[in-house]
């Protein structure tokens, strides 16, 4: 990955679920490993996987690849579940478009992309999100390292809220918002990665079309 490990602080693997990074092992709650696609498989029915928690910055990116069998509802893709209710970070699905939601003490960071960068079911996508904190130009989405654009973008105000527990994949607080489908290659920097960097993820992976 070269440069591409600068910052890597999550780097769950879905066979052992296994993070390199730490050396810890996920605790897998109800998922199956699809030993053919190297993945993991949910059935939005409270699946989930955590890793207990590393440091937690402002600047954060994250990435993965998804094969979902339906885009409707709000799936979680990766999340950090925390005290008092909130999952901060959290980036995952609204029908489809890629959104990212940070909790800030009076108005939470929330971005959600256009209809036109929905993705579709049933074949393998990667998304990205970067973000510095709490204003909403400075969050940026990726479908498939191509930038989206925002149908809400709302800036955070007030103190961001930081989350103390774990790393959550395909779930959030709540643990009832599984996606339905696969998750795949999940990642998590403590930087704001390049477009080019991300560029870079999509291309060098296995699930590219």
């Amino acid at each position: 990955m070269g440069s591409l490990r600068n910052g890597l602080i999550w780097a769950g693997q879905m066979r052992d679920l296994v993070d390199p990074i730490s050396g810890l092992v996920g605790t897998n709650d109800g998922t199956v490993y699809d030993v053919a696609q190297d993945a993991r498989d949910y059935d939005a029915a409270g699946d989930e996987i955590g890793w207990a928690n590393p440091a937690i910055v402002t600047d954060m990116s994250f990435s993965c690849w998804v094969n979902l069998r339906a885009v409707a509802g709000a799936p979680r893709l990766i999340s950090m579940r925390g005290s008092g209710g909130q999952a901060t970070p959290l980036f995952y699905l609204v029908s489809g478009r890629p959104s990212f939601v940070w909790h800030y003490s009076i108005t939470a960071l929330n971005i959600i992309s256009v209809v036109d960068d929905a993705i579709s079911a049933g074949e393998w996508v990667h998304l990205a999100a970067t973000s510095t904190g709490s204003a909403a130009a400075d969050t940026h989405l990726f479908v498939d390292a191509a930038e989206t654009a925002f149908s809400t973008a709302v800036s955070g105000v007030g103190v961001p809220a930081v989350s103390d527990e774990t790393w959550v994949l395909g779930n959030d607080q709540g643990g009832a918002a599984a996606p339905n489908g696969l998750i795949a290659d999940p990642y998590a920097w403590n930087r704001v990665l390049s477009p080019a960097e991300v560029r870079s993820l999509f291309l060098s992976s296995r699930y590219r079309p």
